[in-house]
């Protein structure tokens, strides 16, 4: 039907049903963004952000930042504009990163129609739309969800660029503001232009000596001119790397170092299949990596005919550059974090999943045993539905310390309670009947402190007050725990009540009496009901 129509109107068709497929793409991601946007508690990186964006300068966010934080200032700029506009609320701030998070699923679209057709890229943008990591980027006041766009920005000009030969100022311009936006925004943005850096050799090397030598020419200058402009950065982060003063380590302290068992669950984690049974899940991932190797395997190149070694050991140009933008951003920093300091985390590596999901969606898109298509609907049904699944999982349980709950769960079922803080972040500014600082309803206890909390609970229990304990159990170990339990012990105090909140313990104290038979008196044992009800008193 559509080859009867004259061109033109053929042509109008098609950018009509794009447009209709990008749309309803679009219309899901901000939906299940902004679906359960607040239900999560602030977390402390989300705390700092805030902080650090409403309380600095500008010029304090460019010049101080650098010094106290590894990650580059760019995103607390923007936050820093964002809520002087909409405020520093819970909603408002994370609703700059669903911005963000939806932007990513356009431009995802952008490239895997620039690099395929909008088959492939319909179904590439559905899985970053539907994808439990970037779900969780786009309702976090963080950099991630940025990242994630500029990542896939960078390599939409990238592609213009070096598949479609185009020079002209509008595509530079638009690599380079990209690429140097991404380096001010994650330090692993840098591993992605390591990738293209990779990718523009093989396909050199695949080219014609002539446009080869030209290409190799215009991009060892757009490369010079993109790290001009990262100047400042790679220079404090050299400076980071050697150590010098003010820097007294090259990496984070608190990423432990790989084991080779975290590369499975990066790929996991970009699909978030973990709400299946886990033969289920691992079914999943299995076809999802088959589907993106059988890419490698049938993916061709209309406009090159294989004529080199390479061209006939490599997969296609297209299908290679893929390959490499998933391989490179992972399998690096894991090796530098096994060889020189640990630096790999999963949600860093975010770019790579770009690379994963347009391969994924190119493998059913070259599913061709059937000629009206519904084999391939049907595969990119189930998976997009797997996927669906995730996001009402994940929605629907906690995935930040419910700080909020606890104390709000104080303040039902105590009777005018003191707060004592163990490793946590109860920031009095957003949770305004608690001020952690120096205020007189909470007092807060770093976590290398905790062989003080006993000094501290028998100080507020000889003024009468009832005592809460909240101990945050991503913020202290196993003998920092011990300690809290000795210290309590030894001032003849107990646990009379418990509630129960994600990775918040929450306990009342109280006095064991003389004979020590008051029933209300137990070391709590069993994790309370999530609604927060007391137990024990």
């Amino acid at each position: 039907m559509r080859s009867a129509l004259p061109d033109d109107v053929s042509e109008r068709v098609d950018d009509f049903e794009s447009v209709a497929l990008l749309g309803a793409v679009l219309v899901v991601a901000l939906v299940v963004r902004l679906r359960a946007l607040t239900a999560e508690s602030l977390w402390m990186d989300e705390v700092y952000s805030i902080t650090y964006a409403t309380e600095r300068s500008t010029l304090a966010i460019l010049t101080e930042l650098p010094l106290e934080d590894p990650h580059p200032p760019l995103y607390y700029l923007l936050l820093r504009g964002w809520t002087a506009v909409f405020g520093a609320s819970k909603v408002a701030t994370r609703s700059l990163s669903v911005v963000f998070g939806v932007a990513a699923v356009g431009l995802l679209f952008a490239l895997g129609r620039r690099l395929y057709d909008r088959e492939t890229a319909t179904i590439g943008a559905a899985m970053l739309a539907l994808s439990g990591m970037h779900l969780y980027f786009s309702q976090d006041t963080r950099m991630y969800s940025l990242y994630t766009a500029l990542a896939v920005a960078s390599l939409y000009w990238y592609v213009r660029l070096v598949f479609d030969g185009d020079r002209s100022r509008r595509t530079v311009a638009g690599y380079v503001a990209a690429t140097v936006l991404l380096g001010y925004t994650h330090v692993f943005g840098l591993f992605l232009v390591l990738a293209q850096n990779c990718y523009l050799v093989v396909h050199a090397l695949r080219s014609e000596r002539s446009r080869a030598t030209e290409l190799l020419r215009d991009w060892v200058g757009l490369q010079a001119v993109t790290a001009l402009l990262l100047g400042p950065f790679l220079a404090v982060l050299g400076m980071r790397l050697l150590g010098y003063p003010p820097f007294d380590s090259a990496s984070p302290t608190w990423i432990p170092v790989p084991e080779p068992g975290l590369l499975v669950d990066t790929v996991a984690r970009y699909f978030e299949y973990g709400w299946l049974w886990d033969s289920w899940a691992i079914g999943f991932i299995v076809a999802s990596l088959a589907l993106a190797g059988w890419a490698l395997f049938s993916d061709a190149d209309p406009e090159h005919s294989p004529t080199g070694r390479l061209d006939r050991l490599l997969p296609s140009r297209r299908a290679t550059f893929l390959l490499v933008v998933l391989v490179v951003p992972v399998v690096v920093p894991f090796v530098v974090s096994l060889t020189v300091e640990p630096i790999y985390r999963a949600k860093y590596t975010a770019a790579a999943s770009i690379g994963l999901f347009l391969l994924v969606a190119r493998g059913i898109a070259e599913l061709r045993w059937t000629q009206i298509g519904a084999g391939r609907f049907a595969v990119a049904g189930l998976l997009l539905l797997a996927m669906a699944g995730s996001v009402v999982v994940l929605q629907g349980s906690p995935q930040n310390p419910q700080w909020e709950g606890a104390v709000e769960g104080v303040e039902r079922h105590g009777e005018d309670p003191h707060i004592v803080v163990v490793g946590g972040e109860v920031p009095g500014r957003f949770y305004p009947t608690v001020h952690v600082a120096g205020g007189e309803s909470t007092t807060a206890v770093r976590a290398s402190e905790a062989d003080t909390v006993g000094e501290v609970v028998a100080e507020r229990r000889a003024r009468g007050d009832q005592v809460w304990l909240l101990v945050s159990e991503w913020r202290t170990n196993r003998s920092q725990r011990r300690a809290i339990s000795e210290q309590l012990d030894s001032r003849d105090f107990w646990y009379d009540g418990q509630l129960e909140y994600f990775a918040v313990w929450t306990f009342r104290i109280g006095n064991v009496t003389e004979d020590g038979s008051n029933a209300e008196n137990r070391r709590p044992t069993a994790v309370g009901r999530a609604d927060g009800s007391l137990r024990g008193g």
